[in-house]
This record gives structure tokens, C-alpha cells and sequence, in this order.
């Protein structure tokens, strides 16, 4: 299961995402979270409290990357996967 909260303030919106970014998740994820990432002047993603992730969890990350554009950071990578998710991430910059 994913959880997620969004902040926003200012312009600037902070992404919290933990648990598993995976198949119907990921769905749920796009629904709630692309609108605000489109209005956002500031994008930050807190990768911290993901577990797991598939192929589906990366291409919605890929996404959001793609839509928010040099507006996005991630950050807070503790976790093992949240690390695994960032090199895929950096690997496939334009």
C-alpha cells in the first residue's frame, strides 16, 4: 500500500510518498497528485518512505519529473529503495 501527502505553500509543493509505488497504486498517486504538481513553482518529492517500487511506480516518477520539469527535487532518500529509485531517476535525465 502507498501513502501520500502533499503540502503547499507559497507556490512551492512538497511530496511525502511512502510504502509500496507499485500497479494500482500508482493510479491513485497520478489522480491526486499531477493537478497540483502542474500549478506548483516549486516541486519537492520525499522519496524517505518508499519500501518498494515497480516498473509502474518509476514511469509515474519519470512523469511527474517530465511535468514539473526544473521545478522538481527530490530528497530525503534514506531508504534502500527510495536510493534504488533515485539512480534509476538520474540514469534516465535528459
Amino acid at each position: 500500500m502507498v501513502n501520500y501527502r502533499i503540502y503547499m505553500s507559497e507556490g512551492r509543493c512538497c511530496l511525502n510518498i511512502g510504502g509500496r509505488l507499485t500497479g494500482d497504486q500508482v493510479d491513485m498517486l497520478r489522480e491526486a497528485l499531477l493537478p497540483a504538481v502542474a500549478h506548483c513553482c516549486r516541486v519537492e518529492v520525499d522519496l524517505s518512505g518508499i519500501t518498494a517500487f515497480d516498473a509502474e511506480g518509476f514511469d509515474f516518477l519519470l512523469h511527474v519529473r517530465q511535468v514539473a520539469g526544473s521545478r522538481l527535487q527530490f530528497h530525503a532518500v534514506s531508504s534502500r529503495a527510495g536510493q534504488a529509485l533515485l539512480a534509476e531517476l538520474e540514469c534516465h535525465t535528459p
